[in-house]
């Protein structure tokens, strides 16, 4: 009887799930920070661009449109709105984005009137 059980007990043993190891979870927890850490710089380099390149063509139509402090009072604000805008999304979430995107549309058409 006691044979028997010492198999048992091996046969259980030896099918039992693995120790949980603290060390390796740690691990786990840290590669996902980084790749989530790598994904936000990936976006914010996303975002940069889109903002260099938004203010050069912005620039380019100024240009174009004329020099008067009243055009570029209006230009320096838009860039700056949306700046804040597009660097805020994350934070504000999608419909916020949305909210404040028509509420600065807003506020350029009663600047230009």
């Amino acid at each position: 009887m006691a044979d028997l059980e010492t198999r048992l007990q091996r046969a259980f043993a030896a099918d039992a799930p693995p120790a949980t190891d603290p060390l390796f979870r740690v691990q786990v927890i840290l590669r996902q920070q980084r790749a989530a850490l790598r994904r936000q710089l990936a976006e914010g380099f996303r975002y940069a661009c889109a903002c260099s390149v938004l203010t050069v063509l912005v620039l380019q139509v100024v240009d174009e449109v004329g020099e008067s402090a009243r055009v570029r009072l209006v230009v320096t604000a838009i860039l700056a709105l949306s700046y804040m805008a597009i660097f805020t999304r994350r934070y504000l979430g999608m419909p916020s984005f949305v909210h404040l995107m028509r509420a600065w549309l807003r506020s350029v058409k009663a600047t230009l009137r």
